[in-house]
């Protein structure tokens, strides 16, 4: 399996950590709060998923590496 980039971006706000909080209707000193930044570029968003993609690329990294290693082994270990 080959290595496919993420391509994951950042969050490029205009107006950095600006949001909007509406109340909820029925709730007191409750609201709902939504960016309200105008970004540039709105950025990947981080979830489980994405996590779940980085750590399958270690997994098989690390399968690659030792797989290398026993061939190393297997060849004669280079001798030292």
């Amino acid at each position: 399996m080959a290595y496919v980039p993420l391509g994951i971006k950042d969050r490029v706000p205009t107006n950095p950590g600006q949001v909007q909080l509406v109340p909820v209707v029925g709730q007191t000193n409750v609201y709902t709060m939504t960016m309200a930044d105008s970004p540039t570029q709105t950025g990947n968003i981080i979830n489980a998923a994405i996590f779940a993609a980085i750590d399958t690329e270690f997994i098989l990294l690390d399968m690659l590496m030792v797989q290398s290693q026993v061939q190393f082994y297997k060849n004669g270990g280079g001798g030292l």
